[in-house]
């Protein structure tokens, strides 16, 4: 199934992710203290790693499963050399690739002083989805949105 709907159109792509984030939310909505508990889960799963100026978080090439989420500073994503886009404080990168398995197609690189990530990997995370069926339909649906 990954290799269809790798093949289906964006529309397609962009319809099933829709889909997939209505069935979870109806099956487990989630309020403001399951916002709470996930928040504190994840930060048990996950470590936090400095990087520097200059510094590549993530190399073209690389295959990894891991959500990466920025607690200071900012990253740029480069692909082919060229910059497109700017990372910041809060904002979160990997999702996707928690769900496919290829190489990273970009180089995120650390462009101020000090950057903190938060990074959680793909097996601790699955672990803990599997461990509590709950907490893992919000986290699909999270990855779901993240995606779309």
């Amino acid at each position: 199934q990954p290799a269809q709907l790798a093949s289906s159109t964006p529309e397609a792509r962009s319809q099933l992710k829709i889909q997939v984030n209505n069935f979870l939310t109806n099956l487990y909505p989630s309020t403001d203290d399951d916002d709470a508990k996930d928040r504190e889960m994840l930060q048990g799963l996950s470590e936090v790693r400095v990087y520097r100026k200059g510094e590549k978080i993530l190399a073209q090439g690389d295959l990894y499963q891991r959500i990466y989420q920025i607690e200071r500073g900012r990253c740029q994503l480069v692909k082919e050399g060229i910059d497109i886009s700017v990372f910041e404080q809060g904002d979160t990168f990997g999702e996707l690739n928690l769900v496919r398995l290829r190489p990273t197609e970009v180089d995120i690189v650390a462009i101020t002083d000090q950057v903190d990530i938060r990074i959680v990997t793909g097996n601790r995370l699955f672990q803990a989805m599997d461990a509590d069926p709950q907490f893992g339909a919000r986290m699909y649906k999270e990855i779901a949105r993240q995606i779309q």
